[in-house]
């Protein structure tokens, strides 16, 4: 049920990004302001929970810690070639 209220909250607004799914080579990489934790949220994941039709930015807007739950995120995108450690 929260996956289509995202989905709806989203699309509401208009984005000239490519779509998560257009992009599944790229990741999320994102660290917490408030706690410190660091993580990395592949697109391809991101694709398969749902989320291939959301465009990137917006999908970056409302991401948060999966530690504390803090929305004050440092986000960056990689790209091809480049590996989320692990």
């Amino acid at each position: 049920m929260i996956l289509g209220f995202f989905r709806c909250y989203v699309l509401s607004r208009v984005s000239t990004f490519p779509t998560i799914s257009e992009c599944r080579s790229l990741f999320f990489g994102a660290a917490c302001s408030d706690c410190r934790h660091t993580g990395f949220v592949p697109f391809e994941q991101l694709a398969r929970d749902g989320y291939g039709d959301v465009p990137y930015d917006q999908v970056m807007r409302r991401l948060k810690c999966s530690k504390c739950g803090g929305k004050k995120l440092s986000v960056t995108v990689h790209g091809t070639g480049v590996s989320p450690p692990g």
